[in-house]
């Protein structure tokens, strides 16, 4: 199904796992073996491989790495290996100010640019869904703006995503189906204007009274 947006609106439930940098560092010149160590699993996964692909809460960029060599992380599987350096340069196209930081490193970028080169790395995978979890989290109101725009143009194009979002009004304005959680479980759904309408949801997650 293409060219379909599905938004969940509440705090969602990590149960996987991500590095900590921050507690658990390591020196660039590991860089390269975390590099090898991913090419084997993602080997050995390609059997089983699945054409969606997450943006996680929280970037999990790899800091020691330039911007260029976390976005080529994003096309080791199959189906995009031989269109890295077509998807390289449209990710380029689409957020030139990563093109501007290719050789930088990645801990290195503002929290914006990190979320750009995180969405960025998801699309050299040549998803047939992108499935993002919170990109506006931690980041200034300009920034999100620009966030959902890259997404309203990704979708315009024909990209299905998969959202999990808790700013509401940017989120609905472009789902076209939504699921709004309370408690782990779905408290209403619909089109993402309708809800953006409904005079409950107005109340539990805007604040206003009418």
């Amino acid at each position: 199904m293409r060219n379909f947006r599905i938004d969940t609106i509440g705090p969602s439930i990590d149960n996987g796992f991500y590095y900590d940098f921050e507690t658990e560092p390591f020196a660039p010149e590991d860089a390269e073996k975390i590099e090898a160590e991913m090419k084997k699993i993602i080997a050995a996964a390609e059997p089983f491989e699945r054409f969606e692909r997450p943006v996680p809460e929280g970037r999990a960029l790899f800091p020691f790495m330039t911007v260029e060599e976390n976005l080529e992380l994003g096309s080791y599987a199959k189906r995009a290996r031989d269109q890295r350096s077509h998807n390289l340069d449209r990710v380029y196209r689409l957020l030139p100010r990563l093109k501007e930081r290719r050789r930088q490193l990645g801990g290195s970028l503002s929290g914006g640019e990190q979320q750009m080169c995180a969405i960025g790395r998801g699309l050299m995978a040549c998803p047939d869904i992108l499935v993002l979890d919170e990109p506006s989290l931690g980041l200034a109101p300009i920034v999100v703006r620009d966030i959902f725009a890259l997404l309203a143009k990704l979708r315009n194009e024909g990209l299905s995503i998969l959202l999990v979002e808790q700013h509401v009004t940017h989120a609905l304005a472009l789902a076209d189906q939504a699921f709004v959680l309370q408690n782990g479980r779905i408290a209403m759904s619909g089109p993402g204007p309708e809800l953006l309408r409904n005079p409950a949801l107005k109340r539990a997650y805007m604040g206003q009274k009418h």
